[in-house]
C-alpha cells in the first residue's frame, strides 16, 4: 500500500511527556496488522483531536485506507453495548 504520510501529515503524541511523536498513518498500520491477531473483540480507537478540520478529514481517509474491513459503518453504529455484541457474533 503506498504511504498516505505527507509533511504535514496527522501525528500521534502524548502531551508533556517524553514519548516521541509516531505519524496517525503507523498507528493505524499497527492497528490492522496486529489488534485482530488473537481476537475477534472490537477494538475502540478514542482520538482526541486538536487538529483542523482538513486534518481531521486526513485522519478519516487513513482509516479508510488502512482499516476498511474493521471498522462498524456510521448506520449500524448505536450507544448500546448489545449492538457491538451482536455485531461482533455475526462476524
Amino acid at each position: 500500500m503506498c504511504p498516505i504520510v505527507t509533511f504535514k501529515s496527522p501525528i500521534v503524541t502524548h502531551g508533556h511527556t517524553f514519548c516521541t511523536s509516531i505519524s496517525f498513518e503507523e498507528v493505524a498500520k499497527a492497528v490492522n496488522e496486529c489488534a485482530f491477531v488473537t481476537s475477534n473483540l472490537p477494538v475502540i480507537l478514542s482520538l482526541e483531536m486538536h487538529c483542523s478540520p482538513k486534518q481531521q478529514y486526513r485522519l478519516a481517509r487513513i482509516m479508510i485506507a488502512y482499516l476498511p474491513d474493521t471498522m462498524l459503518p456510521v448506520r449500524q453504529t448505536c450507544n448500546r453495548v448489545e449492538s457491538l455484541t451482536h455485531y461482533m457474533h455475526s462476524q
